[in-house]
């Protein structure tokens, strides 16, 4: 089938598979993975793909997971979490350290697997996405009450933590991958350091300066973009992973933005909207459409105990060790499970981190499936769930 046709029909797929599951509350990013789901089953696959057309499709996801983690990137906010920095430390140790032990322990010693793959399981076990939570939250107007402000300050913390996980982890699954020795590992960390603190101190705001010398404001985009990809492509080069450099490129990008003198606050805000428009709207849907393509429904089938239990316990251990750490700050238990459910949600870089693994070979399709079947269970049953508690209270 013609390629471009093929993208039309994906597109379509996602597009009114989204309406439709909207009417009850289902988050975009499960319909985006359902549809590559029903894409994936092999009667269409083989009617609708042709190796042009999926080339493309894993092009669009590349480039999808590049915009998506400098998304993330440039949501992390340092000033939210200083003004709840205790409560939000807590909320964040408990509920990435309890999944990520339980998933670990569960795939090692209960399953056999090796000690790469059930890290693997543990850690996308332990990532979470509050932007669910976040939105229910400013729907029910508790966005700005004490508990709704510790939410945003615990998932901006929790993006911190994140940060340096995935950091780690996808700079192991890249030295697997181009076999590339500790010390050509360190001496490329160091550098790319240095380059990070060189684009933070003079190359984004040359750029911003003469950005702001044209009348053209969606020339900010563009740079914004240049200096994303420019940074992937450096990363990549330097063995740390594109993923990465993208990952710090939304992280230094809102970091100029907010602290240098001279900028206005809408320049955030535009990148945020354009890279929002463009990235979700048309790219990164590709990303989740990609894994959902990938995604083994007869595996899933096949390990179904497996995924049963990786999906319990990432809920248990995140609700209850979100739930866990509010009640040492606020010793309030109505409120923690509230704030353990806004926690749990699923759905950005966990599948980021799935899907390299997989193409690094480290987990195999029939594990890559399981954690797939754990991001929608968990992503499904959160809003529901919190939608429950915000009307209880």
């Amino acid at each position: 089938m013609n390629t471009i046709v093929t993208l039309l029909l994906a597109l379509a797929a996602m597009f009114f598979l989204s309406e439709i599951l909207r009417i009850v509350k289902v988050p975009r990013v499960v319909s985006h993975i359902i549809a590559g789901m029903i894409f994936g089953i092999p009667f269409l696959k083989d009617v609708l793909f042709t190796q042009e057309s999926a080339w493309l499709i894993g092009f669009l996801a590349d480039i999808g997971a590049i915009l998506l983690l400098f998304f993330v990137g440039i949501q992390i906010d340092l000033r939210q979490i200083t003004k709840e920095i205790v409560p939000s430390w807590w909320i964040s140790f408990f509920n990435t350290i309890l999944p990520l032990s339980l998933g670990f322990v569960a795939s090692r010693y209960v399953f056999g697997m090796e000690y790469g793959t059930s890290l693997i399981v543990g850690v996308c076990m332990s990532v979470s996405a509050t932007a669910i939570a976040l939105d229910l939250m400013e729907e029910f107007g508790k966005l700005r009450t004490r508990l709704g402000a510790l939410i945003v300050s615990a998932g901006s913390f929790d993006d911190i933590v994140e940060l340096f996980l995935i950091t780690s982890v996808l700079t192991v699954l890249e030295t697997s991958v181009m076999h590339t020795s500790i010390a050509q590992l360190a001496s490329g960390v160091v550098l790319f350091a240095i380059l990070v603190v060189a684009f933070r101190l003079w190359a984004i705001p040359f750029v911003l300066y003469l950005v702001e010398q044209q009348p053209e404001r969606a020339q900010l985009f563009t740079a914004a973009l240049i200096i994303t990809l420019f940074m992937a492509s450096l990363a990549e080069i330097l063995g740390i992973g594109a993923l990465i450099g993208a990952l710090f490129s939304g992280v230094i990008w809102r970091q100029v933005l907010l602290k240098d003198k001279g900028h206005r606050p809408w320049e955030k805000a535009e990148i945020t909207h354009s890279m929002h428009t463009l990235a979700f709207g048309f790219i990164v849907p590709f990303f989740f459409f990609h894994v959902g393509f990938q995604t083994n429904i007869l595996a899933i089938w096949q390990n179904l105990t497996f995924g049963i239990v990786i999906t319990l316990l990432s809920i248990a251990g995140t609700v209850v060790g979100s739930a866990t750490g509010y009640v040492l700050s606020y010793h309030n238990w109505n409120e923690a499970w509230i704030a353990g459910w806004a926690m749990n949600a699923k759905g950005d870089t966990e599948l980021v981190i799935a899907q390299f693994a997989l193409t690094a070979g480290v987990i195999s399709s029939q594990v890559f499936s399981s954690l797939i079947f754990m991001a929608l269970i968990s992503t499904l049953i959160s809003p529901f769930m919190l939608r429950h508690l915000l009307k209880k209270k």
